[in-house]
């Protein structure tokens, strides 16, 4: 995520449960949930969520 500029971006990320055509033409989507969608359906929502879950590790494979 970013602020209005261009060049702004930082390490943060978005899990999209809905269409956020918002996003469309300003960001990469760059991975899709092959497993453990449990998982991420348990992840606390809002914003900011009143008690926010903490990745405590994150992996991401390339072919």
């Amino acid at each position: 995520a970013r602020s209005a500029s261009p060049n702004s971006a930082n390490s943060q990320f978005f899990i999209n449960f809905s269409e956020n055509s918002f996003l469309n033409g300003q960001y990469t989507v760059y991975g899709q949930v092959i497993e453990g969608m449990k998982l991420v359906d348990e992840i606390n929502r809002g914003e900011p969520p009143a008690e926010p879950d903490r990745m405590i590790s994150v992996k991401v494979a390339a072919d």
